[in-house]
């Protein structure tokens, strides 16, 4: 029995070399020269001096001179005229990421507009990259935008109510550092150690809440199992007024890790 295992282990080998070269040369034509972007989504506010934004793609084979052609779509009911490829052919000269300008036409925006476009790597055109279709690649990528609306937020800072509907409760409203369209109310309902953001969309002209901790507890319930919880409310937004500076927002309050939830409160701010 050893001899004839012996005899026949060169013809396995062989039939296992065969069956790897040719599955090595039929996974060959997958790492070709292939493209991707560098992003599945790119969005900005669009200022009439700032109105472009950059979408990054990128190939497999860094250091070949190549190119890929780009297509732009609008999405919904965005209008096409909306936004335009500063070029459709993308060149790479040794490099592995380049940066496509995509031009808004602001004077076409309207002030309460969201817009969507879809970007692209056209497949199937000869003397071009085609999309990557394995692993992390990124054929095609979403383009948002909407006018840029500044927000003054000098109306609405300083000492308030908190009205939750039974009570009222002191607050003081600052503005948020990182974020020129938030301010963050500390005190209220759940106590002087308590803070939480509050965003305004001057486009719409509402306001929504952060989905956030407002580092207090509730009373009894310690660690992490009483940490209360602010979310916002599918269907419910809040309103404001730059004149009176009163502002609204609607919130689920929450305990999380306890769990128990406490219901919808919509929260009125007035000027103390």
């Amino acid at each position: 029995m050893r001899k004839l295992s012996f005899k026949i282990l060169p013809v396995i080998m062989a039939v296992a070399l065969m069956f790897s070269s040719c599955e090595q040369d039929n996974i060959g034509p997958v790492f070709d020269d292939l493209g991707s972007f560098t992003g599945s989504a790119f969005s900005k506010a669009i200022k009439q001096n700032d109105n472009i934004i950059k979408v990054g793609v990128t190939h497999r084979n860094h250091t070949k001179n190549s190119q890929l052609r780009l297509v732009l779509e609008p999405a919904g009911s965005t209008p096409a005229t909306l936004a335009t490829l500063a070029t459709d052919v993308v060149t790479f000269t040794n490099s592995d990421t380049v940066w496509v300008d995509v031009a808004i036409n602001y004077g076409q925006l309207a002030d309460d507009g969201f817009y969507n476009f879809t970007i692209r790597i056209a497949d199937g055109e000869e003397g071009y990259l085609e999309p990557m279709q394995y692993g992390g690649g990124i054929k095609q990528a979403n383009i948002s935008f909407s006018k840029y609306i500044p927000l003054d937020r000098t109306p609405f800072l300083g000492s308030y109510l908190e009205l939750d509907g039974e009570d009222e409760y002191p607050v003081t409203i600052t503005a948020d550092p990182a974020d020129e369209f938030t301010l963050i109310v500390s005190g209220g309902n759940w106590g002087s150690g308590a803070s939480y953001k509050v965003r305004f969309n001057t486009n719409t002209r509402i306001t929504i809440v952060d989905n956030q901790f407002l580092g207090v507890n509730y009373p009894g319930i310690g660690g992490a199992a009483g940490q209360v919880f602010y979310r916002p409310i599918a269907g419910k937004n809040g309103t404001f007024n730059t004149t009176t500076g009163e502002f609204s927002v609607w919130v689920n309050m929450i305990l999380p890790n306890y769990p128990y939830n406490f219901g919808n409160y919509e929260l009125l701010y007035v000027k103390n």
